[in-house]
């Protein structure tokens, strides 16, 4: 009998015994902040066929948020295709 670790199992584990301790000497700076993009906000569409969320970034030169919405198209449960920008950037 052969076994296999599931990939997401080995990522796990780099992180818990590599990546941690040099994660813990550093910790979340000010300019990790500035790199996070926040999603919130999700409905479903009535038919089931696209997820529609909102996309925030914070913006570091005038320390202001952009939240602009996007949508996923689902199929079978999953998504379908990368998302995309349902509004203008503007």
């Amino acid at each position: 009998m052969t076994s296999t670790l599931h990939p997401g199992l080995l990522i796990f584990f780099y992180l818990a015994i590599v990546a941690s301790p040099l994660i813990a000497q550093t910790g979340i700076q000010p300019e990790d902040y500035y790199k996070t993009v926040f999603v919130g906000s999700s409905e479903i569409s009535p038919n089931g066929d696209l997820i529609a969320f909102t996309k925030t970034i914070v913006k570091e030169d005038d320390n202001s948020r952009h939240t602009e919405v996007w949508m996923q198209k689902i199929r079978n449960g999953r998504a379908d295709g990368e998302p995309f920008r349902f509004t203008d950037p503007s």
